[in-house]
């Protein structure tokens, strides 16, 4: 908080707390969160007023979430998690009408999601499927699950089901709210669920533009 922050810079003026790189990397986590705040705010608040700007164009979904998991990738290495596509639907129609930009938010989230809940030598497989008139995205991990009585709440603003997880400064509890509501501004829907086999498993839902 600013309250947090206007202590350390005090104490740290004061000679209470030394002026050092750990201290001052402290002051810049605490800022750094903050601003996200700040900005996750105002996106919901946006979509709220029904005013979040969306600049559509017709997007290859498949292609992107190769992008979005490409960036990934160097931080899934350093976890020694296994990040990969299922590619068994290749040739299927994964056409969408969307902002990219919304939608790399939207699978960023959940890949940094999954990358948080799962463990060393776990694994993160995204896969796709598709009916009629909509494409899914799938990202499942190999984590320990979410409990039953959280899943109810997990898309709830703030909400923090897992605290022993949950870091101080590595999310604002707004990620999966956001990501829901940037879903539903697109016509489509984001759930989630455990996998019979074990871990959590997150759908996007979205419409797809036919042949």
């Amino acid at each position: 908080s600013l309250t947090a922050i206007n202590s350390q810079l005090t104490k740290m003026q004061d000679g209470i707390v030394p002026l050092s790189v750990e201290s001052l990397q402290t002051v810049l986590d605490q800022t750094n969160f903050l601003a996200r705040l700040v900005d996750d705010l105002r996106t919901l608040a946006l979509v709220d007023a029904g005013e979040l700007p969306l600049e559509k164009t017709e997007i290859d979904l498949e292609e992107l979430v190769g992008q979005v998991v490409e960036r990934f990738q160097p931080k899934a290495a350093q976890q020694n998690v296994n990040l990969r596509i299922d590619n068994e639907l290749i040739g299927g129609n994964l056409k969408i009408f969307a902002d990219p930009d919304r939608i790399v938010q939207i699978l960023s989230n959940l890949i940094s999601n999954a990358l948080h809940h799962t463990p060393g030598g776990g694994t993160i497989l995204i896969k796709f499927d598709e009916n009629e008139s909509e494409v899914f995205c799938l990202a499942q991990d190999s984590g320990s699950g979410i409990k039953e009585e959280d899943l109810p709440h997990l898309f709830e603003r703030f909400y923090r089901g897992d605290k022993a997880r949950s870091h101080e400064f590595s999310s604002t509890g707004l990620g999966l709210s956001i990501a829901r509501n940037l879903t539903r501004v697109h016509g489509g829907d984001l759930s989630a669920a455990n996998a019979q086999q074990g871990g959590a498993v997150f759908t996007l839902q979205l419409p797809k533009i036919d042949n």
